[in-house]
């Protein structure tokens, strides 16, 4: 099915995931008013100067947040993961049982609104 908008997304969340979700696009939209939510590869992605963050979910009780510049973070605390084959994307892969730490990931929503702000982020459109 393809994904139309954020909310559908969330009807196909199992349950306890979706409330993540839902916090986890408050602190982005709060701490990065310009980052657009949209819906790309039928995933929620914000974008802010190229792709920035996306949320994915799987196993039913495992929920995602990626860094699309992931791999220019620092993550002293290495709590960003890469899949075999990604150059760039790291993500936080989280349970439905665990409280979100809202500090820490402002601290990393942060963090990747400077590298986005920063470095120039590979795209084929040139209004980038």
């Amino acid at each position: 099915m393809k994904i139309q908008s954020f909310e559908q997304f969330l009807e196909q969340v199992p349950d306890g995931i979706a409330e993540q979700f839902v916090k986890t696009r408050q602190v982005i939209e709060r701490l990065v008013p310009k980052a657009k939510l949209e819906i790309k590869y039928n995933t929620p992605f914000f974008t802010y100067k190229g792709l920035f963050i996306y949320f994915s979910f799987y196993k039913k009780k495992n929920y995602v947040v990626g860094f699309c510049q992931g791999f220019r973070m620092e993550d002293e605390l290495k709590v960003l993961k890469a899949d075999s084959g990604q150059s760039q994307v790291r993500h936080w892969v989280l349970d439905s049982e665990t409280i979100l730490d809202i500090d820490l990931l402002g601290a990393y929503i942060i963090e990747a609104e400077e590298i986005q702000r920063n470095h120039k982020v590979f795209s084929k459109r040139k209004d980038n």
